[in-house]
């Protein structure tokens, strides 16, 4: 089980947990990489799947999220004030919440997109509309937060590929409510991409940069 306790950069005074992308001591060019490469870090897995199964949300689609909010980067802050691997704005935080403590960040990333879910249940819109609300809440409508669920989309076919969404899921052994629905719309949204898509995707994230997934690299589209 991974130590979740933070400790304190003497020279910085930024707190990281070791072994993160917040440690200063894990090489840059590893953290760049796994940005452009569509690679997710491994050491969250377990955070991931405690806030997939209490929130009835799904893992995979966190991780998509989190990729495509701060490119892994656990110490991200935007220039709306959003906070952390998930980018959680501060009101979103429970008391004795940590916004840069990576399961602190993905328990709160995760209750926000449950909200989402709700509300796109009861107003309509589907995943597109859960995902809209999570990066705007209920004040949206702008370029950017239109165009947010591609973003997230883009990350998943970058993750997932051709991979059959939903099966290795950890909270597939006890199903939800929203998550078989949200990897068939996930597995739709693929399909799509395979028959329109072959040449490649583009991957964009928050700090403007990108990256072209080929075919091959997604699996085979084509």
């Amino acid at each position: 089980m991974l130590s979740n306790k933070e400790v304190k950069d003497p020279q910085t005074g930024q707190s990281y947990i070791p072994g993160t992308d917040g440690d200063p001591r894990v090489w840059g060019f590893l953290k760049r990489g796994r940005k452009i490469s569509g690679i997710a870090p491994t050491e969250y897995d377990d955070y991931f799947d405690e806030a997939a199964k209490k929130f009835h949300v799904n893992s995979k689609l966190l991780k998509s999220i989190t990729g495509a909010e701060s490119s892994w980067d656990p110490n991200a802050v935007s220039k709306a004030g959003a906070q952390g691997l998930m980018q959680v704005m501060p009101q979103n935080f429970q008391p004795g919440e940590s916004p840069f403590n990576p399961r602190d960040n993905i328990m709160a990333g995760a209750r926000v997109l449950a909200d989402g879910m709700k509300y796109a249940e009861k107003n309509g819109g589907g995943l597109e509309e859960a995902l809209r609300y999570y990066n705007g809440g209920i004040r949206r409508g702008s370029k950017e937060n239109i165009e947010y669920p591609s973003r997230v989309k883009e990350q998943y076919a970058a993750l997932y590929g051709q991979s059959n969404t939903g099966q290795n899921d950890p909270q597939q052994n006890n199903p939800q409510k929203g998550s078989a629905k949200t990897d068939q719309i996930l597995q739709q949204i693929l399909d799509n991409q395979r028959r329109n898509n072959g040449g490649g995707l583009t991957i964009n994230n928050n700090t403007g940069g990108n990256a072209i997934v080929t075919s091959t690299q997604l699996g085979g589209y084509g």
